[in-house]
C-alpha cells in the first residue's frame, strides 16, 4: 500500500473528508489530494506531522510509510561504515588516542592516567594475541 492509499484509507475509516482533514491539520486540500492520489509521493516531514494528529496515526508511522526512516537508517549506516573504514586509515597518534578513549570509556584506565606509546603498543599486542586465541578456538 502506498503512502497516499494509507492516508486515504485511514481518513475514510474516521469518516473524514479531505476538506475536514485540511481544516483540522492546516494542510491545504490540494496538497492532501495530491498525496492521496500519489501525485505527491513524499510529502515533507512537516506536512506528515500536521496530518498525523487528526488522522490518529503516529508521526513515526507516517514517516516510515513515506520512506523517511529508511533514508535515515541508510544514511546512518553509511556514516558508520565510513567511520569504520577510516579507523584503519588512522595515523599512529590517532590510533593511540582512539585506544586511550576506548580504555577510558570502558573504565579500564582513568582520564588523567598517562598512557605512553610503549604502553599502547603493548596493549595492542595483548589485544591481537587475545583475538587470535579466540578466533582459533
Amino acid at each position: 500500500m502506498s503512502l497516499g492509499e494509507f492516508i486515504r484509507s485511514t481518513r475514510e475509516k474516521k469518516d473524514m473528508s479531505q476538506r475536514q482533514l485540511s481544516l483540522y491539520s492546516g494542510v491545504s486540500n490540494t496538497e492532501i489530494s495530491k498525496i492521496e492520489s500519489g501525485e505527491r509521493k513524499k510529502p515533507s516531514p512537516d506536512t506528515l506531522k500536521k496530518i498525523s494528529g487528526p488522522l490518529g496515526v503516529a508521526y513515526a508511522k507516517l514517516m516510515e510509510e513515506a520512506g523517511y526512516l529508511d533514508d535515515i537508517v541508510k544514511e546512518e549506516s553509511s556514516q558508520y561504515r565510513t567511520r569504520e573504514q577510516n579507523k584503519y586509515k588512522m595515523t599512529k597518534e590517532e590510533r593511540i588516542e582512539y585506544l586511550k578513549n576506548a580504555l577510558i570509556k570502558n573504565n579500564i584506565i582513568k582520564e588523567d592516567d598517562v598512557v605512553d606509546e610503549d604502553t599502547i603498543e603493548y596493549l595492542m599486542d595483548i589485544f591481537k594475541a587475545t583475538l587470535k586465541r579466540y578466533r582459533d578456538k
